[in-house]
């Protein structure tokens, strides 16, 4: 298991290939009529803007036509997944550097703040962006036989759940949407009647989830420096608490 900070580092274009290679992969040709092992996993880990990095791990993968069979996105990870899983090159790029500032996605405007309850723009991420300004491939997503998880956190329990849908496209980027909003910075997102947080929260990680659903040779994509160790967790204030027991964790609505 290794991040592709350490590869990319340490490792020729060539032997990244042969490295992802190893790692289950298996080339994808134009009619998808191809096989694809159960026991290869590539777990992308979230970090805002930090995900860019990954976009360009991604593309590298998809230009050379690997496609791991089983995909983890975990927040800005998750919208990796997704662009990954429907073969995208440069979308998840795109849109995380917006060149036009009024399709960009933070608001900067005190008034808009708190009008959406959010310093991020979620309804231009997951509502215009997929639909008008970088339209989502939601047939090669849905027709795709990679499998997909995207972590979300549950408000209610506390526990990291991971989602995925192949039909429904509205609940498909509401997934995408708790998966990447971000407590404080961003409002829960309702799902079949539960409501959710980013799943970094829960689960940043999740490679013991990948094991545990029988995905023994895993690539981590990893958007830290190499050598990051994360400082021993502080009270964070009147929005959320985190029990070691029971992992549970209580949200204030803004």
């Amino acid at each position: 298991m290794s991040g592709f900070s350490d590869l990319l580092r340490h490792c020729s274009v060539q032997e990244v290939c042969v490295i992802v290679k190893n790692g289950e992969c298996r080339r994808m040709n134009e009619t998808k009529n191809y096989s694809i092992t159960k026991s290869g996993a590539v777990i992308l880990e979230g970090g805002a803007n930090r995900g860019v990095f990954t976009a360009g791990a991604l593309d590298f993968l998809m230009e050379q036509e690997y496609y791991i069979p089983h995909v983890i996105g975990v927040s800005a990870g998750a919208c990796n997944a997704l662009d990954y899983v429907s073969r995208q090159i440069g979308r998840t790029r795109d849109c995380m550097i917006v060149t036009d500032e009024k399709n960009r996605y933070v608001n900067k405007n005190i008034k808009t703040i708190v009008e959406k309850k959010a310093l991020l723009d979620m309804d231009m991420v997951f509502e215009r962006y997929p639909y008008e300004i970088f339209p989502f491939d939601f047939d090669t997503y849905f027709a795709s036989p990679q499998t997909c998880e995207l972590v979300v956190t549950n408000c209610e329990t506390g526990r990291a759940e991971y989602l995925d849908d192949r039909e429904n496209k509205e609940r498909l980027l509401a997934i995408g949407r708790a998966s990447s909003s971000m407590p404080i910075a961003c409002p829960m997102v309702e799902i079949d009647g539960n409501e959710y947080v980013d799943g970094g929260v829960a689960d940043s990680i999740p490679i013991i989830r990948s094991l545990k659903t029988g995905h023994r040779k895993n690539v981590i994509i990893l958007t830290r420096n190499f050598g990051y160790r994360k400082k021993r967790e502080r009270e964070a204030g009147s929005c959320m608490w985190r029990h070691s027991a029971n992992t549970r964790i209580s949200c204030v609505r803004l």
